[in-house]
């Protein structure tokens, strides 16, 4: 060990040397072949698929100890080269992850066949360096080659050639480890990394035609609705929309998503699927990190989610491919009937629905992508989400006031003591029916064919003079304005405040009492009066107070 540092030691002064009787080296590109090169810079390596390590937005991600930086290259002092430093104390695996460049899908791609050259400048002969290649976002499909350096302090093309590969995975990182399986104070030079490309295959529409389904070209686009930990985002392949969808090794076994097309305001997650007794087989066009995932997929009634069938198939590799889910073998649930209504389609990669007893979490951070979901064969037109019946009253209550009652002058509420003499349903002469109903275990006053109503408190008269702002809370269905009047003393003593409703949701506001600026004797007011814009609509009102 002693007597090879020495020698390494030597070669590098040797080295040093020599530079300096040259003056730092020339700057004639050398050439791309295994014979001794001037520079590292062959002049053949300009752009993708070729990292000439003198590109300013190169990233490099060191592990294992090794020191990583973008340096001179000790030859030619006008190139740019990578220098990677180890030491005693680093691993023997000790490397860097080169980024081939792009990002998320379109990252560029190893053609495995044509192999890898790399430029390497060694600090002594019979070194090895080790270059793995493999999926970004599968580090189990991966393979790895071996050169060994023929030269010290003089630049060398060194070939890698990985006959192991399977064509099928997608090759897209790649690490090298210099002096692979050493554990010396070693200093190498690195440039021009080239590679084949591999052809990138976008989406197309399957063979065997069909209804689409969901095309993540729609406008709005389909969505995916990711459950147990899963998670999805919008992308593109080019110019086509698809749908990424990501499992971490945190979500459950069964993270899926729901195919989602249906727009607000409709029922269902998508139209429902036209089944008929021959066409039973729907296809997704799906690209995963590795070959051999099983994907389960389930159609079921959302709203009868007992009426549920699973179909299963693995992918057999990491390009685009279309994957065929067949009903009529169902592997799970109930038999396709085709007089239920199936308007949601949920996918599950990596999970076997028929085992699911043994079903294990991802062992790494896995990334999917889907597109182009069609029921094969079939030329019917698909449907639309029905509508959503418009609700005539809330389900739920709305927010609990927090308000300290200290601070409070209550007309309406379950959450305060009223204040005495409060008449609700004064005869004024409307149209309103007012009722009190039950929601939520809370009460909330309802008004029916409401035009106007009036809260009066005139016995026993209010000052809110202290206060700043009046609450109500509104619900409805129909009407879009309520305009609530402050009323003090004397005729005509009122103003209005208009209030825009949410249809169908609880409108909470505070109407600031500054905006009442021309109703006066603020200290003895004795009236609200609440107006319709629409008439004839129903209003369910709570939380009346000021504060």
């Amino acid at each position: 060990m002693t007597k090879f540092n020495s020698r390494l030691s030597a070669c590098a002064i040797a080295a040093s040397a020599l530079l300096a009787a040259c003056g730092g080296g020339g700057t004639t590109p050398g050439t791309d072949n295994n014979t001794s090169a001037v520079s590292g810079d062959t002049g053949t390596c300009t752009a993708a698929p070729c990292i000439n390590f003198g590109e300013s937005t190169l990233g490099m991600v060191d592990f294992g100890g090794l020191g990583i930086e973008v340096a001179n290259d000790p030859a030619d002092a006008s190139n740019k080269v990578a220098k990677l430093t180890k030491a005693t104390d680093d691993e023997k695996w000790a490397g860097v992850t080169v980024h081939l460049g792009g990002t998320g899908n379109s990252v560029t791609r190893i053609d495995p066949a044509q192999g890898i050259t790399l430029r390497v400048y060694s600090p002594a002969a019979g070194l090895p360096i080790m270059v793995k290649i493999e999926n970004a976002s599968n580090s189990d499909a991966f393979v790895e080659a071996t050169a060994s350096t023929t030269k010290a302090g003089e630049w060398e093309t060194l070939t890698f050639t990985y006959a192991a590969a399977n064509t099928a995975t997608t090759y897209n990182k790649v690490n090298v480890f210099p002096g692979f399986g050493t554990q010396f104070d070693e200093v190498y030079y690195i440039d021009e990394l080239k590679y084949t490309a591999k052809a990138t295959t976008t989406p197309t529409e399957p063979t065997t035609g069909g209804l689409t389904l969901v095309s993540f070209d729609e406008t709005p686009a389909a969505t995916l609705d990711a459950f147990e930990g899963a998670s999805f985002a919008e992308d593109t392949d080019g110019t086509n929309k698809i749908a990424k969808f990501t499992k971490p090794t945190t979500a459950q076994p069964w993270g899926g998503a729901t195919f989602t097309s249906c727009p607000t305001g409709t029922l269902g997650a998508m139209p429902p699927i036209p089944f008929t007794s021959n066409l039973q087989t729907i296809s997704v066009r799906v690209k995963a990190p590795r070959a051999g995932v099983m994907f389960s997929l389930e159609v079921k009634d959302k709203f009868n989610p007992g009426n549920l069938v699973f179909a299963q198939t693995s992918n057999v590799g990491t390009d685009w491919e279309t994957l065929s889910f067949n009903f009529t073998n169902k592997t799970f649930g109930n038999a396709l009937d085709t007089s239920t209504t199936y308007n949601l389609l949920s996918i599950f990669p990596n999970f076997d629905k028929a085992n699911e007893s043994s079903a294990a979490r991802e062992t790494t951070d896995s990334v999917y992508y889907f597109d182009d979901v069609k029921l094969v064969g079939s030329t019917a037109t698909l449907g639309t989400c029905p509508a959503a019946p418009v609700s005539t009253s809330p389900t739920n209550a709305p927010a609990a006031p927090t308000e300290n009652a200290a601070n409070v002058i209550s007309i309406y509420s379950d959450a305060y003591t009223a204040t005495p003499g409060v008449e609700l349903n004064p005869n004024w002469g409307q149209n309103t029916v007012q009722s009190v109903e039950t929601i939520a275990d809370n009460e909330v006053m309802k008004l029916a064919t409401f035009n106007y109503q009036g809260i009066d408190f005139d016995s026993n008269r209010i000052d809110v003079s202290g206060k700043t702002s009046l609450h109500v809370d509104m619900w409805s269905a129909d009407a879009t304005t309520v305009n609530v009047f402050l009323i003090g003393p004397g005729a005509g003593n009122e103003q209005a405040y208009p209030v825009t409703l949410n249809a169908n949701a609880w409108t909470s506001v505070d109407i600031p009492l500054s905006s009442y600026s021309n109703v006066t004797g603020k200290n003895a007011i004795r009236q609200l009066k609440l107006v319709s814009d629409p008439a004839n609509t129903t209003v369910f009102v709570d939380n009346v107070y000021f504060k």
